[in-house]
């Protein structure tokens, strides 16, 4: 299953939303969102919170996207079934 950070990288770029637009809702700066997105720093409780809120979603949703994101990941990959 994939890494929380890409299924949040998923759903900002689904949903057409900057890096700056998640930053400034969040309180945080544009790199920290960045860094997140890339798996280069730690998610912590409190962003994850904040994310999952942002997105309007809650852990199980969160928990299902992990999956479809796992999924869209092995079919660009050319692993997938069509």
């Amino acid at each position: 299953m994939v890494e929380e950070y890409k299924v949040f990288r998923f759903i900002r770029q689904y949903r057409k939303i900057t890096l700056h637009e998640v930053a400034k809702a969040l309180g945080v700066a544009f790199s920290t969102v960045s860094m997140i997105e890339r798996g280069i720093m730690v998610l912590t409780k409190e962003n994850r919170a904040k994310l999952l809120g942002f997105y309007g979603i809650d852990n199980e949703r969160l928990q299902s996207l992990r999956v479809i994101v796992h999924h869209i990941e092995l079919y660009l990959n050319g692993e997938g079934t069509a």
